[in-house]
């Protein structure tokens, strides 16, 4: 049985289906060669989100590809990497988190969070990005729109898209005189870059050996990478924090509709880009407007923003300090973590930091104002000894 069972009673279901995300806003010290950890109250609050319970959930070391020289499995399919000289950001070691499609059903299902409560915390670090996001749409009656009349449309060349590049994949395994087929894809876009890939889902998982209680199952899957990725998974998100009724699966078809637009093979017209939307595919749609998902530059969380998210997340670490470390212990913990993050300000980070101080006719930082806090600091803590 597919973690798809108990939702067989839709025609449709949205999803998110794969995330990747790499954040170079933690703390991560290099102990030794291939030997980095990451201690950060932020990383321990994202692993909470996640779902990880240190009594109940043990954490499986896997070897880490794309330069990471660090890695664990939590619930056995979160990816999360780290550490290595070559995959440094900012001059910062960077930690990558890599859900699967299995990874977010399971978050969805037991982690006892929300995606709201995650994109909030993703979305607060200072430096991230979003290196991949794939939303998708399963159509488990295919009544509106079946896979070959997409291709009969997609090989006559009655479609407009943002991408210039298709292809069409056909798979099928021959034993003797008999032929079993895998299923076919349909391609929009170049791989690894942002691409719409419909394929025949119950196919691929009949023929992989899987058990499935449907009769039809077909998979229109949009994989976004880089900028995009970040633009669609942050209107996802300003949705969800808005709170305005936001539906899902209207967003997702918009997305599909930018993605790939059929024609309309009875339209007379003879540019392609002028035929009307063809009312099958409007029908599957349900008549819903393309989503404009072009790249966004990345601003800067405000410092007002970043005080919510201290106010929102931080309490019950602080608390945790004072139980276990008392008042001066806590109090020492705290302000030489200060004096060494002043230290470690980056000049991007300075700089806007100077902008906030100057809007507020605040004294503005510099080096002289650094060495003035670490001595404030130093008497603070003397006084404590």
């Amino acid at each position: 049985m597919n973690s798809y069972t108990e939702l067989r009673s839709l025609d449709k279901v949205v999803l998110i289906d794969y995330l990747t995300v790499n954040i170079d806003d933690f703390r991560v010290i290099k102990h030794g060669r291939n030997d980095y950890r990451i201690q950060d109250d932020k990383f321990d609050k994202l692993l909470t989100i996640l779902g990880f319970n240190k009594e109940i959930n043990n954490l499986q070391a896997y070897l880490p590809l794309h330069g990471f020289t660090n890695g664990f499995l939590l619930n056995q399919f979160t990816r999360i990497s780290w550490g290595g000289e070559h995959v440094k950001s900012n001059g910062k070691y960077v930690v990558s988190i890599e859900m699967s499609g299995q990874a977010l059903r399971e978050f969805e299902k037991y982690s006892g969070h929300s995606w709201l409560d995650l994109l909030r915390m993703i979305f607060s670090f200072e430096s991230f990005r979003i290196s991949r996001c794939d939303f998708a749409i399963d159509d488990f009656t295919a009544k509106e729109i079946s896979l070959p009349y997409i291709r009969d449309l997609l090989e006559q060349g009655l479609y407009t898209s943002n991408s210039r590049y298709g292809s069409h994949v056909s798979s099928w395994v021959k034993n003797s005189d008999e032929r079993t087929t895998a299923g076919f894809t349909f391609y929009i876009g170049k791989k690894g870059g942002n691409q719409l890939a419909i394929y025949d889902k119950l196919r691929e998982r009949l023929f992989s050996g899987h058990e499935v209680e449907t009769e039809a199952w077909n998979r229109y899957e949009m994989r976004f990478v880089q900028e995009k990725a970040y633009s669609v998974l942050e209107q996802y998100y300003l949705a969800l924090e808005s709170d305005n009724g936001f539906d899902l699966k209207k967003y997702v078809q918009g997305l599909l509709l930018s993605f790939l637009d059929l024609k309309d093979e009875d339209d007379k017209n003879s540019r392609i880009r002028r035929k009307a939307t063809n009312p099958k595919w409007l029908n599957f749609l349900d008549s819903i407007s393309k989503i404009d998902i072009k790249s966004r530059v990345k601003e800067p969380p405000t410092y007002d923003k970043k005080m919510q998210w201290v106010k929102s997340s931080l309490p019950s670490t602080f608390a945790e300090m004072i139980i276990t470390q008392d008042f001066d212990g806590a109090q020492r913990i705290f302000y030489e973590a200060v004096a060494e993050a002043i230290d470690n300000l980056q000049p991007s980070k300075i700089a806007r930091l100077n902008q906030y101080l100057l809007e507020n006719n605040k004294k503005t930082f510099n080096e002289e104002r650094s060495e003035e806090i670490k001595s404030l600091i130093k008497s603070i803590l003397d006084l404590n000894d």
